[in-house]
């Protein structure tokens, strides 16, 4: 068995913590001696042990001596202190002869130091395994290393022709109860959930999938949301609006205690709060969930990392009706949102589209 074989191992069992772990990445790892894995783990959550040494104490539990075996984990082992002392360090302590790992962790307290302490220290040292699909996995992490803002998903169910909804707003249901529980599943492993006025008006929605724990952020530059939607059912909620706010509702919002900030005169600049998102909530992750003025405001500001399209075998018509997409659009096809990567699947007789417009 090869590297790849073993990598594989190590990323599946990162993808087993995958919504719990931020601002940390998802990280697994295996303890391989003599062709056999004798240790495997992943860090479960921010301030558990690491997957290293998860690794390493599933292989002492089994009696299985970690000395001289080969450790495999996707992401460079961590070299500073946290909320946990540094892996590179328990790596050596353990007597690992080799470790291979997918890329470099980008983030400043390591950035390339992890592998630089470990081959002083004796231990051979292999990077670049499964590189490609390992990087997948933390597409958020590396993004916000890299430019320090929140990889962005943007999601929609539709009709053939690209409505959300009719022209009396009527949208329950266009898609599959299967293509809503897919949408549903991936919604859980992002830092916050971004809709419009329009979605919480129109749905009145909870937005509270996997206990609660991700931000719902209503992009309400008029701050027209009732404050008795059930969106507000805790205090996990903020609110971007802009000048076009009365002071009426200002202070009715500020009343009622809810965590909010302008942006913007005359609508809300999705960027600004996608920045004031990250520093202050320390979001890594954004699934943008509609309706069509925000998806349009995230993609004029080209701010879309990838989207996922429900369509629906059904066309709804009409000028008046809903789209998915609005905005103010593009003059030139040159300027259009493009896939790198392009993914179809079927979901009863519903097509989902998943196109990725961004890598890190």
């Amino acid at each position: 068995m090869n590297d790849d074989h073993f990598m594989k191992q190590a990323v599946a069992l990162a993808l087993k913590a995958r919504g719990f772990t931020s601002p940390n990445p998802l990280v697994g790892a295996v303890v391989v001696r003599n062709g056999k894995i004798i240790g495997r783990g992943y860090h479960k959550k921010a301030g558990e042990d690491h997957a290293e040494v998860a690794a390493f104490k599933d292989a002492l539990k089994k009696k299985n001596a970690v000395k001289g075996s080969t450790l495999y984990v996707n992401l460079e082992p961590c070299s500073h202190f946290g909320a946990t002392p540094p892996c590179v360090e328990e790596i050596v302590e353990m007597g690992v002869k080799k470790v291979c790992f997918s890329h470099i962790d980008p983030s400043k307290k390591v950035n390339g130091k992890g592998a630089r302490f470990l081959r002083k220290n004796g231990v051979e040292v292999k990077n670049g395994v499964l590189e490609n699909e390992a990087r997948l996995v933390n597409q958020p992490f590396l993004k916000m290393a890299k430019s320090g803002m929140p990889y962005v998903t943007l999601k929609a169910g539709m009709s053939l022709d690209g409505k959300i909804a009719t022209k009396k707003g009527s949208s329950k249901w266009i898609t599959s109860g299967a293509s809503r529980e897919h949408a549903r599943s991936l919604r859980v492993s992002y830092d916050a959930i971004v809709v419009g006025a329009g979605t919480v008006i129109a749905d009145n929605p909870r937005l509270n999938m996997g206990g609660g724990k991700s931000l719902r952020v209503i992009v309400d530059g008029k701050l027209r949301s009732s404050l008795k939607s059930r969106v507000f059912c805790d205090e996990n909620v903020f609110v971007a609006y802009s000048g076009l706010a009365s002071a009426g509702n200002v202070e009715a919002f500020e009343g009622a205690n809810v965590k909010m900030k302008s942006f913007g005169k005359n609508k809300v600049d999705v960027k600004k709060m996608l920045a004031y998102l990250a520093k202050e909530f320390g979001i890594q992750s954004v699934f943008v969930e509609g309706g069509g003025e925000v998806h349009g405001s995230f993609v004029d500001a080209s701010l879309v990392d990838d989207i996922y399209f429900y369509i629906a075998p059904k066309i709804i018509g009409g000028e008046d009706a809903v789209d998915v997409v609005k905005g103010g659009g593009v003059s030139n096809l040159k300027d259009v949102l493009k896939f790198k990567k392009t993914d179809v699947s079927k979901l009863k007789d519903d097509i989902l589209i998943h196109g990725i417009v961004n890598e890190y």
